[in-house]
């Protein structure tokens, strides 16, 4: 009997300890959010947060009449409007629900790449910009900041 050898495949990870590990640990927090298309919800180069994930608002028959206070109650054309706008709400859900699980991922990653140290500085915090910039104000100089 032969045995083939299989290659095992290393993978990266890098903790963040100190300002020394944060150039190459934020590039793999980066690439992840670019993966997920959420890079632009935790740009740290900014002074506040500029985009904050907000979730579509959810349809009702007022939004085609503001007469109507039920779909049965509106025409034959205005419920057409309302099925297209309908699903275009579904759409811009499917879209923020992928965006909110991948900034959920996103934040549980960073959480189990940085030091119980560092932890107690974010335990707080709700997003994952206001980690990113919390951990960079406190890690990397003034200088280098900029």
């Amino acid at each position: 009997m032969a045995f083939i050898a299989v290659p095992s495949i290393l993978k990266t990870i890098i903790i963040l300890d100190s300002s020394r590990d944060w150039d190459e640990w934020l590039f793999l927090v980066q690439s992840r959010a670019r993966d997920s298309n959420i890079l632009s919800y935790i740009n740290t180069d900014l002074a506040l947060e500029s985009s904050t994930l907000v979730k579509p608002l959810n349809l009702k028959p007022t939004d085609v009449n503001q007469a109507v206070k039920s779909v049965v109650s509106l025409n034959r054309d205005e419920r057409e409007i309302y099925k297209l706008l309908r699903d275009e709400y579904r759409a811009e859900m499917t879209i923020y629900k992928k965006k909110r699980a991948a900034l959920n991922n996103l934040r549980r990653f960073i959480t189990e790449i940085i030091t119980r140290m560092n932890l107690a500085f974010i335990i707080d915090l709700k997003t994952v910009y206001k980690i990113l910039h919390t951990l960079k104000k406190r890690l990397v100089s003034i200088d280098r900041a900029r």
